[in-house]
Protein backbone atom coordinates (compact mmCIF):
# COMPACT_ATOMS: atom_id res chain seq x y z
CA UNK A 1 0.00 0.00 0.00
CA UNK A 2 1.44 3.41 -1.07
CA UNK A 3 2.03 6.00 1.62
CA UNK A 4 -0.70 8.52 -0.02
CA UNK A 5 -3.40 5.51 0.02
CA UNK A 6 -2.72 4.85 4.10
CA UNK A 7 -2.59 8.39 4.48
CA UNK A 8 -5.99 9.16 3.24
CA UNK A 9 -7.51 6.11 5.00
CA UNK A 10 -6.03 6.92 8.68
CA UNK A 11 -7.30 10.35 8.54
CA UNK A 12 -10.25 11.11 10.87
CA UNK A 13 -12.34 12.21 7.85
CA UNK A 14 -11.44 10.24 5.06
CA UNK A 15 -12.19 10.65 1.15
CA UNK A 16 -14.97 9.13 -0.50
CA UNK A 17 -14.03 5.14 -1.22
CA UNK A 18 -14.66 4.15 -5.04
CA UNK A 19 -15.38 0.75 -6.24
CA UNK A 20 -14.11 0.15 -10.06
CA UNK A 21 -15.32 -3.02 -11.25
CA UNK A 22 -13.74 -4.75 -14.58
CA UNK A 23 -15.82 -7.20 -16.26
CA UNK A 24 -13.73 -9.81 -18.66
CA UNK A 25 -15.51 -11.55 -21.11
CA UNK A 26 -12.03 -13.09 -22.39
CA UNK A 27 -11.92 -16.46 -21.24
CA UNK A 28 -15.69 -17.07 -22.63
CA UNK A 29 -13.91 -16.57 -26.20
CA UNK A 30 -14.76 -12.82 -27.20
CA UNK A 31 -12.78 -9.64 -26.84
CA UNK A 32 -15.60 -7.32 -24.44
CA UNK A 33 -13.95 -6.29 -21.33
CA UNK A 34 -16.38 -3.82 -19.23
CA UNK A 35 -15.34 -1.52 -16.81
CA UNK A 36 -18.09 0.20 -14.33
CA UNK A 37 -18.57 2.06 -11.23
CA UNK A 38 -21.32 2.69 -9.01
CA UNK A 39 -20.05 6.00 -7.54
CA UNK A 40 -19.87 7.83 -5.57
CA UNK A 41 -19.92 10.58 -8.44
CA UNK A 42 -23.92 10.70 -8.86
CA UNK A 43 -24.45 8.71 -11.58
CA UNK A 44 -21.03 9.86 -14.01
CA UNK A 45 -18.54 8.19 -15.30
CA UNK A 46 -14.56 7.97 -13.44
CA UNK A 47 -11.55 7.56 -14.68
CA UNK A 48 -8.60 5.95 -13.39
CA UNK A 49 -5.29 5.09 -14.50
CA UNK A 50 -6.30 6.23 -17.87
CA UNK A 51 -9.26 4.24 -17.72
CA UNK A 52 -12.99 5.25 -18.07
CA UNK A 53 -15.41 3.26 -15.47
CA UNK A 54 -18.88 3.80 -16.77
CA UNK A 55 -21.95 4.25 -13.79
CA UNK A 56 -23.39 1.19 -13.49
CA UNK A 57 -25.51 0.27 -10.15
CA UNK A 58 -23.12 -2.52 -9.41
CA UNK A 59 -22.79 -4.19 -6.14
CA UNK A 60 -20.72 -6.76 -4.37
CA UNK A 61 -21.58 -8.11 -1.20
CA UNK A 62 -21.28 -11.03 0.82
CA UNK A 63 -17.78 -10.91 1.42
CA UNK A 64 -17.13 -11.23 5.01
CA UNK A 65 -15.94 -14.75 6.44
CA UNK A 66 -19.37 -16.34 8.35
CA UNK A 67 -18.65 -16.42 12.58
CA UNK A 68 -18.89 -20.11 12.52
CA UNK A 69 -15.66 -19.77 9.90
CA UNK A 70 -16.71 -21.30 6.60
CA UNK A 71 -15.37 -19.41 3.73
CA UNK A 72 -17.68 -16.21 2.12
CA UNK A 73 -19.30 -16.94 -1.33
CA UNK A 74 -19.30 -13.45 -3.03
CA UNK A 75 -22.16 -12.83 -5.03
CA UNK A 76 -22.18 -9.46 -7.49
CA UNK A 77 -25.24 -7.83 -8.72
CA UNK A 78 -25.91 -5.63 -11.37
CA UNK A 79 -29.32 -4.29 -13.07
CA UNK A 80 -31.60 -6.13 -15.00
CA UNK A 81 -32.17 -3.75 -18.35
CA UNK A 82 -32.11 -5.12 -21.51
CA UNK A 83 -28.30 -4.50 -22.75
CA UNK A 84 -27.67 -6.93 -19.91
CA UNK A 85 -29.80 -9.72 -20.26
CA UNK A 86 -28.78 -9.39 -23.72
CA UNK A 87 -24.69 -9.96 -22.64
CA UNK A 88 -25.70 -12.51 -20.23
CA UNK A 89 -27.83 -14.92 -22.63
CA UNK A 90 -25.18 -14.32 -25.04
CA UNK A 91 -22.33 -15.40 -22.46
CA UNK A 92 -23.38 -18.26 -21.37
CA UNK A 93 -24.46 -16.77 -18.10
CA UNK A 94 -21.39 -15.19 -17.80
CA UNK A 95 -20.06 -18.29 -15.96
CA UNK A 96 -16.16 -18.64 -16.03
CA UNK A 97 -15.99 -14.93 -16.89
CA UNK A 98 -13.43 -12.26 -14.80
CA UNK A 99 -14.44 -10.06 -11.67
CA UNK A 100 -12.15 -7.49 -10.94
CA UNK A 101 -12.90 -4.82 -8.37
CA UNK A 102 -10.58 -2.21 -7.73
CA UNK A 103 -10.90 0.55 -4.44
CA UNK A 104 -9.20 3.84 -4.44
CA UNK A 105 -10.00 7.14 -3.00
CA UNK A 106 -11.92 9.79 -5.05
CA UNK A 107 -9.25 12.00 -5.13
CA UNK A 108 -6.78 10.02 -6.84
CA UNK A 109 -9.58 9.91 -9.80
CA UNK A 110 -9.35 11.50 -13.28
CA UNK A 111 -6.33 14.28 -13.53
CA UNK A 112 -4.11 12.20 -11.37
CA UNK A 113 -2.46 10.05 -14.29
CA UNK A 114 -0.99 6.95 -14.88
CA UNK A 115 0.31 4.87 -11.80
CA UNK A 116 -2.58 6.77 -9.32
CA UNK A 117 -2.43 4.12 -5.73
CA UNK A 118 -5.05 1.74 -5.03
CA UNK A 119 -5.95 -1.06 -2.95
CA UNK A 120 -4.72 -4.65 -4.04
CA UNK A 121 -7.38 -5.51 -6.83
CA UNK A 122 -9.96 -8.46 -5.58
CA UNK A 123 -10.31 -10.86 -8.00
CA UNK A 124 -13.19 -13.66 -9.02
CA UNK A 125 -14.86 -15.89 -11.47
CA UNK A 126 -18.22 -15.89 -11.95
CA UNK A 127 -19.64 -19.42 -10.72
CA UNK A 128 -22.81 -19.46 -11.87
CA UNK A 129 -26.05 -17.23 -12.19
CA UNK A 130 -27.91 -17.21 -8.70
CA UNK A 131 -30.79 -15.19 -9.53
CA UNK A 132 -32.68 -12.56 -11.80
CA UNK A 133 -36.05 -10.88 -11.62
CA UNK A 134 -37.06 -7.65 -13.19
CA UNK A 135 -34.29 -5.39 -11.20
CA UNK A 136 -31.24 -7.43 -10.68
CA UNK A 137 -29.07 -10.16 -12.45
CA UNK A 138 -26.97 -11.77 -9.51
CA UNK A 139 -23.69 -14.34 -10.25
CA UNK A 140 -22.54 -16.14 -7.36
CA UNK A 141 -18.35 -15.82 -7.76
CA UNK A 142 -15.41 -18.00 -6.21
CA UNK A 143 -11.90 -16.38 -5.43
CA UNK A 144 -9.71 -16.76 -8.56
CA UNK A 145 -7.26 -19.24 -6.50
CA UNK A 146 -10.35 -21.17 -5.51
CA UNK A 147 -11.37 -22.74 -8.57
CA UNK A 148 -12.25 -26.35 -8.49
CA UNK A 149 -12.01 -26.94 -12.33
CA UNK A 150 -9.38 -28.46 -14.42
CA UNK A 151 -9.02 -26.58 -17.99
CA UNK A 152 -8.92 -28.52 -21.23
CA UNK A 153 -9.46 -27.87 -24.62
CA UNK A 154 -12.60 -26.14 -25.13
CA UNK A 155 -14.08 -27.08 -22.22
CA UNK A 156 -13.55 -26.30 -18.19
CA UNK A 157 -14.55 -29.34 -15.91
CA UNK A 158 -17.05 -27.60 -13.36
CA UNK A 159 -19.81 -29.28 -10.99
CA UNK A 160 -21.63 -26.70 -12.22
CA UNK A 161 -24.40 -27.16 -15.37
CA UNK A 162 -22.68 -25.20 -18.40
CA UNK A 163 -25.96 -24.61 -20.58
CA UNK A 164 -27.26 -21.43 -21.12
CA UNK A 165 -31.28 -21.20 -19.42
CA UNK A 166 -34.15 -19.37 -20.80
CA UNK A 167 -35.01 -15.88 -19.05
CA UNK A 168 -38.20 -14.47 -18.59
CA UNK A 169 -39.23 -10.95 -20.15
CA UNK A 170 -41.77 -9.27 -18.75
CA UNK A 171 -42.54 -6.83 -21.40
CA UNK A 172 -43.69 -9.26 -23.79
CA UNK A 173 -44.41 -11.86 -20.69
CA UNK A 174 -42.80 -14.88 -22.57
CA UNK A 175 -39.35 -16.74 -22.47
CA UNK A 176 -36.33 -15.62 -24.04
CA UNK A 177 -34.50 -18.24 -25.51
CA UNK A 178 -32.01 -16.90 -28.20
CA UNK A 179 -29.07 -17.59 -27.70
CA UNK A 180 -29.96 -20.50 -25.15
CA UNK A 181 -28.81 -24.24 -25.52
CA UNK A 182 -30.78 -26.00 -22.32
CA UNK A 183 -33.21 -27.85 -24.17
CA UNK A 184 -35.81 -27.13 -20.74
CA UNK A 185 -39.17 -25.81 -22.22
CA UNK A 186 -41.86 -27.15 -19.87
CA UNK A 187 -44.46 -25.27 -17.86
CA UNK A 188 -43.18 -25.98 -14.14
CA UNK A 189 -40.93 -23.19 -13.08
CA UNK A 190 -38.17 -23.08 -9.97
CA UNK A 191 -36.66 -20.61 -8.10
CA UNK A 192 -32.38 -20.94 -8.32
CA UNK A 193 -32.95 -22.82 -5.18
CA UNK A 194 -34.72 -25.33 -6.83
CA UNK A 195 -38.12 -24.60 -4.97
CA UNK A 196 -41.56 -24.87 -6.86
CA UNK A 197 -43.27 -21.21 -7.91
CA UNK A 198 -45.92 -20.54 -10.22
CA UNK A 199 -44.63 -17.25 -11.45
CA UNK A 200 -42.67 -17.36 -14.72
CA UNK A 201 -40.40 -14.36 -13.77
CA UNK A 202 -38.63 -16.34 -10.85
CA UNK A 203 -37.89 -19.38 -13.37
CA UNK A 204 -34.34 -19.36 -12.96
CA UNK A 205 -31.82 -22.40 -13.06
CA UNK A 206 -29.40 -22.97 -9.98
CA UNK A 207 -27.14 -25.29 -12.28
CA UNK A 208 -27.07 -27.95 -9.75
CA UNK A 209 -28.03 -31.67 -10.65
CA UNK A 210 -30.98 -31.03 -8.02
CA UNK A 211 -31.97 -28.22 -10.55
CA UNK A 212 -32.09 -30.62 -13.31
CA UNK A 213 -33.81 -33.30 -11.83
CA UNK A 214 -36.33 -30.82 -10.45
CA UNK A 215 -36.99 -30.34 -14.18
CA UNK A 216 -36.67 -33.59 -15.75
CA UNK A 217 -38.09 -36.16 -12.67
CA UNK A 218 -37.15 -39.62 -12.83
CA UNK A 219 -36.64 -41.84 -14.76
CA UNK A 220 -36.36 -39.37 -17.05
CA UNK A 221 -32.28 -38.34 -18.35
CA UNK A 222 -30.66 -35.48 -17.65
CA UNK A 223 -29.29 -32.88 -20.25
CA UNK A 224 -27.46 -31.57 -17.60
CA UNK A 225 -23.94 -30.36 -18.95
CA UNK A 226 -21.89 -30.64 -16.45
CA UNK A 227 -19.44 -32.74 -13.68
CA UNK A 228 -20.88 -32.56 -9.79
CA UNK A 229 -18.71 -35.23 -9.23
CA UNK A 230 -16.08 -32.73 -9.66
CA UNK A 231 -16.44 -30.92 -5.65
CA UNK A 232 -15.71 -34.74 -4.42
CA UNK A 233 -11.92 -34.50 -5.93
Amino acid sequence: MSEALAAVGQHPAPDALVELFTLDLTPLGTNAIYYWTAGPLGGKSVTFNGVTYSAVPIELFQLTTAINGRMPVPHVRIPANPIAIGLVVGNGDFTGALVSRTRTYRRFLDNVGIGAPAYPTDEFYVDRLAQQDENYIEFELAAKLDQQGVLLPKRQFLKQCGHTYRTWDSTTNSFVTVGTNCPYAGSAFFTSADVSTGAPAQDVCGKRLSSCRARYPSPAPLPMWGFPGVGLI
